[in-house]
């Protein structure tokens, strides 16, 4: 048995797992075109402002990074670089940093 499993986790190494590629631009997409990105945002802009920008960006979501820290600097009072900060992923996994 120890060597059936050896040999299936030696072919999955070499012939499955090469296979697999990251797609980072299709994980940016769906990241900031989902709803994830603006919770962030809520503790800065409170619930209500957050709804109306969900609701606001469903028909054209931002698609990146740089699109939804323009989207949300258009269209609410925090900079750029503001929301730029409140985005990093250590502010948005932990408590505040």
């Amino acid at each position: 048995a120890i060597d059936a499993t050896e040999q299936a986790l030696q072919t999955l190494a070499l012939r499955f797992l090469p296979l697999l590629q990251i797609d980072t631009a299709k994980i940016e997409r769906n990241l900031y075109s989902s709803a994830t990105m603006l919770n962030a945002l809520v503790p800065i802009l409170g619930y209500a402002k957050v709804k109306q920008l969900y609701y606001a960006c469903r028909t054209n979501p931002p698609d990146s990074r740089d699109s939804f820290i323009s989207y949300i600097s258009n269209n609410s009072e925090l900079t750029a670089d503001e929301v730029a900060i409140a985005i990093r992923p250590e502010r948005c996994t932990s408590s505040g940093l």
